[in-house]
């Protein structure tokens, strides 16, 4: 099926005001509990990653030309073409008929569509992901068809370039535009959660009113007696597990939104990446998780304490090779005390061979002297986890899990 292009009656806000009203129907419709449980640069990021469209980029330089054979070609008006005293119009002439073929990469559909900049009606469709226009030339107008053919194609890619520019800023939009819905969300709810609270009334909670994750207690050990006091009591690291997996599932669901946006993220540091993931997870324990915080040698990427205790450390790297992923081993460990007992290496991978650097990274965790065993596998793609000793103290066994985010430069 062919469409013409660059259609005036097709405004391009057509394609992107529908994007607009799925992103405000999620917000609307999500609960209270997960709204305000929401970060909302990680929930906006997702939404916006969900329904950014793939700017056209017409290739010029792999144009195509078929001639299509003899047409009488109707010059009236035309410049450089004379007419006897005995002739009427239409003045037709001799001719051929020029097919042009353009291939446009990425979403080729939306040069059916116009813009404010785009001009009207320029002739020629879009057929599949192609552009076809024609040209009748008369004879009688010499070489000069080149350069009519030269300014056809041009058009095309000037004018494709204004569409592509316009879906661009739409893109770049998309998150502001997904982060205001839901901040202004939360707002409302807090303000109404406000209200229901200074009634004096006992107002029952409706099912899904917001409820913030919290960690499990950390008991205490009681004090030893004086018959126990001279014995030596192994340390036993506290019962995490839900804490730890809820911690990296926090920190997963930020990594693959990022996966899906590559473009917005490859380029970052250590540093800002980091600093997304932290934005995610002080949203869900409040303000108890650190960056660049001190902790034993060192300033760790990410730490979380509970109750003044250590219950979580991670690092954050740029994949750079096997070697460095060794220092990074070595450099959690120097970060974290023998309490530390749930660690994580985050690495962000730019290479294209992706599986490579996950089965490279297995390869040198498994070779490492202080490697106990595998643990169960997390059923995630490229992420792992193991049982480790402490390279000073051997006694002493923490639980490493290692993810690894898709980011190709």
């Amino acid at each position: 099926m062919s469409h013409p292009l660059f259609a005036k009656s097709k405004p391009l806000q057509h394609l992107t005001s529908p994007a607009h009203d799925r992103i405000r129907q999620v917000v609307a419709g999500a609960s209270e509990a997960d709204v305000l449980a929401a970060d909302p640069e990680e929930w906006a990021a997702r939404l916006a990653a969900s329904e950014q469209m793939e700017r056209p980029v017409a290739r010029i330089e792999d144009v195509s030309y078929q001639d299509l054979g003899p047409v009488m070609v109707d010059c009236t008006g035309m410049a450089g073409v004379s007419y006897s005293l005995s002739e009427h119009p239409p003045y037709m002439r001799d001719g051929r008929r020029i097919e042009l073929r353009i291939p446009i990469d990425g979403k080729a559909d939306v040069i059916t569509y116009s813009t404010a900049r785009t001009p009207g009606d320029m002739g020629g469709e879009l057929h599949g992901s192609e552009v076809v226009g024609h040209l009748d030339w008369p004879l009688v107008k010499g070489d000069d068809a080149d350069a009519e053919v030269n300014m056809y194609v041009q058009r095309v890619r000037n004018m494709t370039e204004l569409v592509a520019g316009e879906i661009e800023r739409f893109n770049e939009g998309l998150r502001g535009f997904a982060r205001d819905l839901i901040t202004a969300r939360q707002a409302r709810i807090r303000e109404h959660s406000d209200f229901l609270s200074r009634l004096k009334i006992p107002v029952k909670p409706r099912e899904d009113a917001a409820q913030r994750f919290t960690a499990p207690p950390i008991k205490h050990r009681p004090k030893p007696t004086v018959d126990t006091a001279a014995k030596k009591v192994p340390y036993t690291a506290p019962q995490l597990g839900e804490f730890y997996e809820h911690i990296l599932r926090n920190i997963r669901s930020m990594g693959v939104t990022m996966e899906q946006s590559p473009g917005s993220y490859a380029a970052k540091d250590e540093e800002t990446l980091r600093d997304h993931l932290l934005l995610i997870l002080n949203n869900q324990y409040e303000g108890q998780v650190h960056a660049e915080a001190f902790n034993k040698n060192g300033k760790t990427d990410l730490l979380i304490k509970v109750a003044g205790q250590v219950l979580f450390v991670a690092e954050c790297k740029w994949w750079s090779g096997a070697k460095d992923m060794g220092k990074a081993l070595e450099q959690l460990y120097g970060y974290s005390t023998w309490r530390d007992s749930r660690l994580a290496l985050i690495f962000f991978v730019g290479n294209k061979d992706f599986t490579a650097i996950v089965d490279k990274a297995r390869e040198v965790l498994e070779a490492r002297e202080e490697f106990i065993a595998w643990e169960s596998p997390t059923q995630v793609p490229a992420e792992m986890r193991c049982r480790i000793r402490w390279p000073d103290d051997p006694g002493r066994e923490a639980t490493l899990t290692v993810q690894l985010f898709h980011l190709e430069r």
